[in-house]
């Protein structure tokens, strides 16, 4: 079998555009390559330029190129979508899975301890309908003190209500409060929307494979 490198630009373009089939079949005409060879080799070359930016800058000269190409044009746009959910949903993803290791990795390094609400709301800077919550809590018969990072339009703790938190054990005024709020609400935002944009994501990229 020759070489196919002289028309790999083409056939990386056709497969991007949804036309795998007319690549495996220049790959049969012009260098005498069995099916599987052809698949094979399309596999690799794809795998090759297979960055989240190629795959956009590809699949946008295939649309504009192929654009006559119904079936084909269609693919092309259904893999523009799924690009575009997966751009944000993986990231999304990522994060949330990021915050939850970093939250576990600080508290395997931290002591849980119980902390007390001295001040129940504070208007924040921004925001006058907006409250934080102050916490003292004590470690080595030292008094130190926590704002809640979380802000909400009605207190989340009463003056004397007890917080439970988790100290670094190097450094104590570095805390996390250990409550739905301060550790969950992002995780379960951000993991929720990038689950939602993902499996989007893969419906498209299904959608954009069909021949």
């Amino acid at each position: 079998m020759n070489d196919p490198n002289d028309i790999k630009e083409e056939l990386i373009n056709l497969v991007y555009a949804g036309r795998k089939e007319e690549a495996i079949q220049l790959l049969q005409q012009k260098h005498g390559a069995t099916r599987e060879e052809a698949e094979q080799l399309l596999k690799l070359a794809v795998k090759e330029t297979h960055t989240p930016v190629d795959f956009f800058k590809r699949a946008a000269r295939a649309s504009s190129t192929h654009v006559t190409k119904g079936k084909g044009c269609q693919q092309t746009v259904f893999g523009l979508i799924a690009f575009g959910f997966g751009f944000f949903g993986v990231p999304m993803l990522l994060a949330a899975a990021g915050i939850f290791i970093y939250q576990l990795n600080f508290i395997s390094n931290s002591t849980r301890i119980i902390g007390t609400v001295a001040v129940s709301e504070e208007p924040s800077d921004n925001s006058d309908s907006q409250y934080h919550s102050i916490i003292t809590y004590e470690v080595n018969n030292e008094t130190y003190s926590t704002k809640s990072t979380v802000s909400s339009n009605t207190p989340q703790y009463y003056v004397n209500d007890p917080v439970p938190l988790f100290v670094n054990n190097e450094n104590p005024n570095d805390v996390l409060i250990d409550s739905f709020l301060e550790r969950w609400l992002i995780i379960t935002i951000v993991g929720s929307l990038g689950l939602f944009f993902t499996i989007l994501m893969a419906v498209f990229v299904g959608k954009s494979r069909r021949k």
